[in-house]
């Protein structure tokens, strides 16, 4: 007759990884992983508490852990759990306590992955929440650094337009300065005009005066000239009666007192002719220089 040891199994150790490669094969028995799931929630921590096997009601079972259906069919048949009808109704338990160990370590690497899945989606969370919070940081320096760009702009643009603005007005000021300056070189130009006018009025009327004065001068010399000419000319008539006299004075010598007489008197009249002409000239120069000299 066979007989089946321990030690068949590999001892101890050896019945428990059966137990607990049994457990995870009849798991993976389960359709998807997401009913896996429920499933291992429902015998993890539904149906055995501080280590030991409890019983749950089938409403329990259904409503608390979501198993019912194909899938409470399909842990029935891994024979993972049995059903036990009470007074209260159906309830539901693992079916042996030798599953109790696996079923813990079960949980245990169980929850250990998940540990480890929620603390590196913790992590991932974190990294995401420190990314989404640097992206903002960086949006928040990207619009401060936009606003900065956009006032250094608008002051620039302001400094210009300013600079612009005081150009304009400077050059307003020169323009009205030089307009000024326009305004008082023609003034100047306009006085000197004048004056420059004044004076050529006064050296025209200068010499207007000393044309009158030189056509006065030349008018008295011309009366000078015509009355020497006149004076010379009774002069010549005074000679030739003068010779004529002389001549009757050879064939009248009765006449010839008279005649020598009137020669005489002809010749004292052409002295005091001459006499009264250097007299008129002279006073014609003389009064020529005085009039010079009041001009």
């Amino acid at each position: 007759m066979l007989q089946i040891t321990p030690n068949y199994l590999g001892g101890k150790q050896g019945i428990q990884n059966i137990l607990n490669n049994y457990y995870e094969q009849q798991i993976k028995k389960i359709s998807n992983s997401s009913r896996q799931l429920t499933a291992r929630k429902l015998i993890e921590e539904g149906l055995i508490v501080d280590g030991a096997r409890v019983s749950l009601a089938e409403s329990i079972v259904s409503n608390n852990f979501q198993v019912k259906g194909e899938l409470l069919q399909q842990l029935l048949e891994t024979r993972l759990i049995r059903v036990e009808t009470t007074h209260l109704g159906r309830a539901y338990e693992v079916s042996h306590d030798t599953l109790v160990d696996p079923i813990l370590a079960s949980y245990e690497r169980r929850r250990a992955k998940e540990l480890q899945a929620e603390r590196e989606k913790a992590l991932i969370l974190e990294q995401q929440q420190r990314e989404l919070e640097l992206e903002k940081a960086r949006a928040k320096f990207r619009r401060v650094l936009l606003l900065a760009i956009v006032g250094i702009i608008l002051f620039l643009g302001a400094m210009i337009a300013l600079w612009f603005a005081n150009q304009k007005k400077n050059e307003a000021i020169e323009a009205k300065l030089r307009a000024k300056t326009a305004e008082i070189e023609a003034k100047n130009a306009e006085d000197r005009a004048i004056k420059i006018a004044i004076e050529n009025k006064k050296k025209a009327d200068s010499l207007t005066l000393q044309e009158q004065i030189i056509k006065d001068q030349f008018d008295d010399l011309s009366k000078v000239l015509k009355a020497k000419t006149q004076a010379e000319l009774g002069r010549k008539e005074a000679l030739d009666h003068l010779e004529i006299a002389l001549k009757l004075e050879k064939k009248s010598s009765e006449n010839a007192k008279s005649r020598a007489l009137s020669a005489e008197a002809l010749l004292v009249q052409d002295k005091n002719i001459t006499r009264a002409m250097r007299l008129a000239e002279a006073s014609l120069q003389h009064d020529a220089q005085k009039r010079h000299f009041q001009n």
